[in-house]
């Protein structure tokens, strides 16, 4: 690379960076979102806890979503972060971090069994985090609407979408912390369980919009911006620990879009659950971090990176490319196209 191209990419990686910091502070919220006392500073709130990248770790650091993806002028994002710094929020106060989520964050506790309180802890941080990415969206649209640069024809459609989002977010932000004020029994229902008995080299934690299940039936409508369309969340977790692997996917039980997928789960042999799970990590996320001792597995897999392009079966993130802007004849990536690093000829030394 020329030294004028280096000078380039500093240039735009220093603006990225500035930009970055100013909308963080932007959405940064005035009091803790849990507590709701008024804060000046948040702590760096794992969105998968820290112990658990630890168990992944090459040299303290971890590899990204970034990496796989390989998009344009990505090279202003890492292909790898030190795991202190991985997958943070700062929307909570240090004290609500060490009080919420006590239960799951607790490797003893995630071996020996997955309590009803461990399941509304998952699903409280999936949904602030899902509450950080909405005002991040938000912060975005309005700045691209103030410089006249929009990438929608339906761009105060979607401002509404959003903010009916946000109400959504912080709706379901209160009844899952109330869950776990009150240990309330049975508001979940688990889909997948399974405690593997190797190290994944993967480590992940989101809610997902699930488009469609193992059969290919619709689940939720995504290109539908109506208020009357509430999108349901699948809550998927990888945790890999010293010598094993929780894998675990939930939804609460008001989201009924879910009841098919759980009665698929229930009639496929393990190997098929693990491969779906797998699937709708890298299609739908990019909440997950990998082991840097398999990056070249992650990284040169065509399929796997064609697969992390796609937004709800779309490609290019869901960008209409001009050249391919009458293609419809896009051929999703299927689930048995990808590696299925679940499985143990992928896992790592204990």
């Amino acid at each position: 690379m020329k030294s004028s191209d280096n000078t380039i990419d500093l240039i735009i990686r220093k603006r990225w960076t500035e930009d970055w910091r100013k909308i963080q502070k932007n959405i940064k919220p005035k009091q803790c979102i849990l507590c709701k006392e008024i804060k000046t500073s948040y702590c760096n709130s794992h969105t998968i806890p820290q112990f658990i990248l630890k168990n992944i770790a090459k040299s303290g650091l971890v590899g990204t979503p970034n990496a796989i993806i390989k998009l344009p002028n990505s090279n202003i994002l890492d292909d790898s972060k030190g795991v202190k710094n991985s997958g943070v929020i700062h929307f909570i106060c240090n004290l609500c971090d060490s009080k919420y989520f006590k239960e799951y964050e607790n490797p003893q506790k995630l071996k020996t069994g997955i309590s009803d309180k461990m399941l509304a802890e998952i699903a409280l941080k999936n949904f602030l985090l899902e509450l950080s990415r909405i005002r991040l969206e938000k912060e975005n649209l309005n700045n691209t609407l103030k410089n006249n640069s929009i990438l929608t024809s339906r761009p105060f459609e979607l401002q509404n979408f959003q903010n009916w989002d946000i109400e959504d977010f912080e709706n379901e932000v209160e009844e899952h912390k109330k869950n776990i004020v009150t240990n309330n029994i049975g508001a979940y229902q688990v889909i997948c369980r399974e405690l593997l008995p190797y190290k994944v080299p993967l480590a992940f934690q989101d809610s997902i919009s699930v488009i469609e299940d193992m059969d290919g039936n619709g689940v939720n409508d995504t290109t539908d911006l109506s208020a009357q369309n509430r999108i349901q969340k699948l809550h998927v977790a990888i945790l890999p620990l010293k010598d094993s692997t929780v894998v675990l996917a939930f939804y609460h039980k008001k989201d009924r879009k879910y009841r098919g997928l759980r009665h698929q789960m229930n009639s496929v042999l393990q190997n098929k659950k693990l491969e779906f799970i797998n699937y709708l990590i890298f299609a739908y996320s990019e909440n997950y971090f990998f082991s840097l001792e398999r990056e070249k597995d992650f990284i040169s897999n065509p399929k796997l990176s064609q697969l992390s392009q796609e937004l709800f079966g779309r490609p290019n993130l869901g960008f209409q490319i001009l050249e391919n802007r009458f293609e419809d004849n896009y051929q999703k990536v299927r689930p048995d196209e990808i590696p299925n690093f679940l499985l143990k000829e992928w896992s790592l030394k204990g």
